[in-house]
């Protein structure tokens, strides 16, 4: 199952790295991270660096732009959509808790199933 935990982000350096951090050890396959900080402000490079080098972390570029939250979620749908089976939509600051397991465990709970087949 290929899941996606999408997010616009601004001055969170302080802490995005433990966010990415607990996502892929819940076993998310990727994040699309939008970084909505200052066009000369903090970059999420700086701390993040090598997740996004790996390709863990998918960094959009919507620095400097205002009232962004819903243009880029839509952006994110419209582009990924078809390649992942589950895409969350996250603050920076929210952390998907499951009690054991991974994200896959977690999704494929009777309770998520069609009743229907």
């Amino acid at each position: 199952m290929n899941t996606l935990i999408c997010c616009i982000a601004k001055n969170e350096n302080k802490y995005i790295r433990e966010w990415v951090e607990w996502y892929k050890k819940i076993g998310v396959t990727n994040i699309c991270l939008f970084d909505n900080n200052d066009t000369n402000g903090e970059s999420f490079s700086d701390v993040i660096g090598d997740y996004i080098g790996s390709g863990f972390v998918i960094v959009k570029d919507v620095r400097g732009k205002e009232k962004m939250q819903i243009p880029c979620y839509q952006i994110c749908y419209n582009e990924y959509n078809k390649k992942y089976d589950w895409i969350g939509f996250f603050d920076a600051d929210e952390f998907l808790e499951i009690e054991e397991g991974t994200i896959e465990d977690f999704l494929n709970k009777d309770i998520f199933k069609n009743s229907e087949g």
